[in-house]
């Protein structure tokens, strides 16, 4: 079987749901073409040129079994620019998109329905998503060869919350600070760059290392309402998880198995790190093989696979393919 799959090579796109995805359809068997797309619509001539030429035309996508977007709400500008709406629709290739974000964010709207006649099925991280839209609810898996614990790392980091300190969540610790006693909290913005720019692969190991010398992980609370990729990641490296309840509670349900501290309040939110903190270090390692086990990201595109043969492939018209639209 052969998928492209296209994702943003943006740096602040979790290598999960970036080069991840095709290195998990890899060890599922599957044949990959990565196509990496830039986060915006303006960039140098020079620039443009070297992404067009890279590339995949209509012919090779029509050689494709399954089409692949992650992040459409971001990629269909592209996919709109470098094949035009009526060709790609023409494709007799069944298209699959994974969102990245909700549609209701606390800081700004997501127009779905624009996208939704550009790919046959559409999955979700978020189930109040999928039930609006009628797809499917796939929450977020993280890469388990670089999220990983390494038994002889020592946990020299207390508590460590790891990501952009926005506006919400600067304000949600400066209200927790009255409850947190003499517990410190750790704030980095974990970022390698190397000569072309910010390293997708290097900022996420840099990432994974800090999550296996912490002893708690503190996810702030986000502008999407589900559980983002930072609570699977720490939770793989065999840190303990400190985290937001989501306002959907059917989301919370994806970690039902594994030992995780659930706050509302920054008062919650603060003892829930004095709580985790005095716990044996084997509650995590019990969480960390659950991660493996069932939320890493090869068994989540394993789970998709199995929803889509399951669906009947579109009847579409042939498309001339010898050149982009």
């Amino acid at each position: 079987m052969k998928v492209a799959v296209f994702f943003s090579d943006n740096h602040y796109a979790s290598w999960s749901l970036s080069w991840g995805i095709g290195r998990a359809f890899r060890a599922l068997g599957l044949e990959v073409i990565d196509v990496p797309l830039p986060p915006g619509r303006e960039f140098p001539r020079s620039e443009y040129e070297q992404l067009k030429a890279r590339i995949p035309t209509l012919e090779v996508l029509a050689g494709c079994d399954l089409i692949f977007t992650a992040g459409p709400e971001y990629l269909t500008v592209w996919l709109g620019h470098f094949y035009g709406k009526a060709a790609w629709q023409k494709l007799r290739t069944l298209k699959a998109a994974w969102y990245l974000e909700t549609s209701h964010r606390d800081d700004r709207e997501f127009y779905y329905e624009q996208y939704l006649d550009w790919h046959n099925e559409q999955f979700y991280p978020g189930i109040q998503d999928a039930e609006e839209f009628k797809g499917h609810w796939l929450p977020w898996a993280v890469d388990t060869e670089i999220f990983k614990p390494l038994p002889e790392q020592a946990r020299t980091l207390g508590v460590l919350f790891t990501g952009l300190l926005y506006d919400q969540r600067a304000a949600f610790l400066k209200q927790m600070k009255p409850h947190l006693g003499s517990t410190k909290v750790l704030v980095r913005e974990v970022l390698q760059r190397d000569v072309h720019g910010i390293n997708q692969r290097g900022t996420a190991e840099l990432v994974a290392d800090a999550y296996r010398q912490t002893q708690v992980a503190l996810n702030l609370p986000s502008y999407n309402d589900i559980l983002v990729m930072r609570v699977f990641e720490a939770l793989a490296c065999g840190a303990f998880l400190v985290t937001h309840r989501t306002r959907e509670a059917r989301n919370m349900e994806t970690l039902e198995d594994v030992s995780v501290g659930w706050y509302s309040t920054p008062e919650e939110a603060s003892k829930q790190l004095h709580f985790w903190l005095e716990q044996p270090r084997q509650k995590a390692i019990s969480g960390r093989a659950l991660i493996a086990r069932k939320h890493s990201l090869t068994e989540r595109m394993r789970s998709l696979l199995a929803i889509l043969k399951n669906e009947p492939m579109p009847i579409q018209q042939e498309v001339e393919v010898s050149c982009r639209a």
